[in-house]
């Protein structure tokens, strides 16, 4: 390996050593030029960090994903930040025992040498995270440390003398200790890199080596480090020194941006065979990045096992927390992939059919994740989140687009746990298939766009197909979540956009809530549709304008609650149980073709069964008893409460009230609520959903139609 090349691999903390001895004398003479460095420095601390040297990290970040940079530049801005002050947290005895060896030699330190020498190691378990150069030109323009540096390297003494040290020196002891690092590390697959990276005793191992045979180099840096007696074993305890102030978190943190930034390097000096027209990002067989993103959160987890055994109360639910936002985490990082390197484009129409052997990987990594929570936190896994399984097609910015998954992909996905696959187009357009039911074999999702010039308009015109196994299918017994992007929506109110279906040559509103930019909307059937903007207005709801006008404009637009003629809302008139269930399922997206019900007085064909057959299969509703649900009778105010409670445990994922009594306490009437309903108005009233009228909440008063709309849209905006 040429010096040239050396350079070009180098870590960062090479380069910080560097520059932090700029100051030195650089001979022989022309080293520098002959290294890239066209602009060196001297004494007074001219420019170290020449463009070649930046181009290089340029080149590197290129090589890096946008999530790659953020993961790398929070682990250097938490490392930074952590390591900051020697005095804080006992940090400057992390280099005490060099401190010790150095004064042995009657070398004395003043107490501000002591902490610019902590800075230097400090800015070297640092650095190397620091893609932009930041950190190094700080670490440059320390005066201070530069003089520290080179009394010690006039203080040496004996067969150690060092009279000449010079930024080739550093550089070539740099060097070889990347040189080292290579030897060790060459001919291991990534996965073995991954193990490595996840072991504390393997990487110790590694870092021992490396340090050993460092030090076995007859090289005047190495000689300094003997003079003073600062062997292998010594730099490895400082090194893990700092290591072992960071929490588990923080660790994981460090270990996930060291592999993303030695990927970079090696896809920065492998080059790639057969180019393809990816995005650009790290080189990593498909096989390697899911399985080892995987590893790292199992290990995550297991350093939490003990401690979580071991805990009770309060203490062992917040670690719970940290586990499940853990394993989170983990499995939203790993359930994306990234299709556009199989995708073919052509006229603006993208074709990318993706087979077992693409998505195996991740599949299982997934499942490796989970399985792991299970072992940590049993308890913990049921408050996992949907999992989703998404498939990107960055290239797909046509108008036109088609994803194909085989049958195996489907299976394998379905047997993991794995609850839909989101497939996710470069245009802005998504949806999430739901696996098992309907779609149990070979899917293919076709999308196709075109542009609306209509002042009503807040997106293009969609139109979607779904087959499976070959056939198409055009209606759902799950719904599938379709994500609309806006590309007209300025000047319009947000609150009143919807999507709407095209019926046969007329549009008609079926809902949907703006979310980072697109209208997301869950349909049960696949047709033409565009987002509106829906005005609907009312000449006869002034009477309750000042607490209802918005949500009644607002749930009407959405098509949730319908008026009763044209301009006639009728806000006053009673709301049925059946009428309230359809309003509530509609509104909040909850339908489900598959859903049933055994009530006797719900025959199945009437225009509210499938509504009250989906709040039955949610468990929104239980009806007035086991076998009667009473569409026709009118709601009373806490069973109104209720459901929109348990509708929400589901669309939000909200959780009951620890103490039902104090979240009800605003109400002077709350011991005339039944206590079938009690929980379920304490979480409407904890959460805003309703709020009373003074002081008292009225629970077996009938609810109106107002008041359903109220409701139903405190119930859309919760968090």
């Amino acid at each position: 390996m040429t010096l040239k090349k050396k350079l070009a691999v180098t870590t960062l903390a090479a380069a910080v050593a560097v520059s932090a001895l700029a100051g030195l004398p650089q001979s022989p003479k022309g080293l520098a030029e002959k290294m890239g460095f066209t602009q060196t420095a001297s004494a007074a601390g001219n420019e170290f960090l020449d463009q070649p040297f930046m181009d290089n990290l340029a080149a590197l970040r290129g090589k890096l994903t946008a999530g790659d940079l953020t993961r790398i530049r929070q682990a250097r801005a938490m490392l930074k930040t952590r390591f900051l002050d020697p005095a804080a947290d006992g940090n400057l005895e992390l280099i005490r025992v060099p401190i010790n060896k150095i004064e042995a030699k009657g070398v004395s330190l003043t107490a501000d040498e002591e902490k610019e020498l902590y800075g230097f190691f400090a800015a070297l378990v640092t650095v190397p995270y620091d893609v932009d150069g930041e950190h190094i030109e700080e670490i440059r323009n320390r005066p201070p440390l530069r003089a520290v540096l080179n009394k010690l390297a006039a203080n040496t003494s004996g067969a150690n003398q060092v009279t000449d040290l010079t930024v080739a020196h550093i550089v070539g002891f740099i060097s070889s200790v990347e040189e080292e690092g290579l030897k060790i590390l060459q001919g291991k697959s990534l996965s073995e890199l991954y193990a490595i990276n996840d072991s504390r005793e393997k990487r110790n191992e590694v870092l021992q080596a490396v340090l050993t045979n460092v030090m076995a180099k007859d090289n005047p840096v190495t000689r300094i480090v003997k003079d003073y007696g600062i062997d292998a074993a010594i730099t490895k305890d400082v090194i893990l020194g700092f290591n072992g102030k960071l929490t588990v978190d923080e660790r994981s943190a460090v270990r996930d941006a060291a592999i993303r930034i030695g990927l970079g390097f090696l896809a920065l000096n492998t080059p790639a065979p057969n180019p393809t027209p990816t995005s650009p990002g790290i080189i990593v067989p498909p096989a390697e990045r899911p399985a080892g993103l995987a590893n790292d959160a199992a290990v995550k987890l297991g350093e939490l096992a003990d401690n979580i055994a071991n805990a009770t109360g309060e203490a062992r639910k917040r670690l719970i927390e940290q586990v499940l936002a853990a394993a989170i985490t983990a499995i939203t990082e790993i359930g994306n992939f990234n299709a556009s390197g199989k995708a073919v484009t052509v006229g603006g129409e993208t074709t990318v059919q993706l087979g077992i052997s693409d998505l195996k990987s991740t599949i299982d990594a997934i499942k490796k994740v989970v399985d792991a929570l299970k072992a940590v936190a049993p308890d913990a896994v049921a408050e996992l989140p949907e999992l989703i399984l998404t498939v990107k097609v960055d290239s797909a910015t046509g108008n036109a687009a088609e994803v194909g998954l085989d049958a195996a992909t489907i299976a394998a996905a379905t047997a993991a746990g794995i609850a839909g696959v989101q497939i996710e187009l470069g245009s802005g357009f998504s949806a999430i298939l739901p696996l098992g039911g309907q779609i149990n074999g070979a899917a293919t999702l076709t999308v196709s766009s075109q542009a609306i010039h209509q002042d009503g308009a807040a997106s293009d015109a969609f139109e979607l197909g779904l087959t499976v196994d070959g056939k198409a299918v055009t209606a759902f017994d799950e719904p599938i979540e379709v994500s609309i992007p806006l590309t007209n929506a300025a000047g319009k109110d947000e609150q009143l956009l919807a999507l709407a279906k095209l019926d046969e040559g007329k549009l008609r509103i079926v809902g949907g809530k703006v979310v980072n930019g697109k209208l997301v909307e869950k349909r049960s059937e696949f047709s033409q549709y565009v987002v509106v903007e829906n005005k609907v207005s009312f000449n006869d709801i002034a009477s309750v304008q000042a607490w209802a006008g918005r949500p009644i404009t607002v749930v009407a637009a959405k098509g949730s609650i319908n008026g009763k003629a044209a301009g006639v809302f009728a806000p006053t008139d009673k709301v049925t149980r059946a009428e309230f269930a359809t309003m509530l399922i509609g509104a909040l997206d909850l339908e489900s073709r598959s859903a049933t019900e055994s009530f006797i007085d719900v025959q199945g064909t009437e225009w509210f069964a499938p509504y009250v057959a989906a709040a039955v299969k949610h468990g929104i509703i239980t009806g007035r008893s086991e076998t009667v649900f009473a569409p026709s009778a009118t709601i009373t105010r806490a069973e109104m409460a209720a459901m929109i409670s348990r509708a929400v445990k589901v669309t939000a994922r909200v959780r009951e009230v620890t103490d039902a009594d104090a979240a009800l306490k605003g109400f002077s009437d709350a011991p005339s609520i039944n206590a079938s309903l009690k929980a379920g108005v304490a979480l409407a009233a904890s959460k805003g959903l309703v709020i009373g009228n003074k002081g008292k909440f009225n629970p077996n008063g009938t609810a109106t139609r107002a008041e359903a709309a109220v409701v139903i849209y405190r119930a859309l905006n919760v968090k």
